[in-house]
């Protein structure tokens, strides 16, 4: 009799071990994906002939080819930095006499803001880097950790009144997903 109830008590602890064992091994199995999200911005000078401009992109992190296998299992998205390069521009010796590229939240309309310094001569490969400790840092921060979608917009004006100027915004992140499908 105690050699059965011994092995009735086994039993259950073997299940309760197996089934909380269970649970770990799912919380180990994860990935981390590095990665950045990146969009095109081209901007062209206001209404024709004008040293100014202002364009929008729509941008909706959740579209990253990266992160499309684990888009419904991630755990977290944590941004690192956020980078804007010049990727063309025509014609080239182009000033950046001022500029701002804005972050407009879809979901709750909260907006970040990165002014460019002022008076910056452009080329293919200028970049501008923008990290933690920059204003509102936590306002871009949070919507992109949250996945929300975004308007991104240029405005700014340069030293000609016929140019075209590419860039590329770039969110570096760490997402951590569950591995189990």
């Amino acid at each position: 009799m105690k050699k059965n109830t011994f092995i009735f008590l086994l039993g259950i602890l073997l299940s309760a071990v197996t089934f909380t064992s269970c649970d770990k091994l799912e919380d180990a199995v994860e990935i981390t994906i590095n990665t950045e999200l990146k969009t095109h911005i081209d901007v062209v000078p206001v209404e024709g002939k004008s040293t100014t401009f202002k364009e929008s992109v729509d941008f909706d992190p959740k579209n990253s080819e990266d992160l499309a296998d684990y888009i419904n299992e991630l755990k977290s998205v944590d941004l690192l930095g956020v980078k804007i390069t010049v990727t063309s521009i025509q014609p080239e010796g182009i000033e950046l006499e001022s500029g701002s590229f804005s972050v407009k939240d879809k979901e709750n309309g909260s907006l970040f803001v990165y002014n460019t310094p002022d008076n910056t001569k452009l080329a293919v490969g200028t970049v501008f880097e923008i990290g933690e400790g920059y204003k509102d840092w936590d306002v871009i921060k949070k919507m992109i950790n949250d996945m929300h979608a975004s308007v991104i917009t240029a405005v700014g004006s340069v030293n000609n009144d016929n140019f075209k100027i590419g860039y590329d915004i770039a969110y570096k992140i760490k997402a951590t997903a569950s591995a189990a499908k």
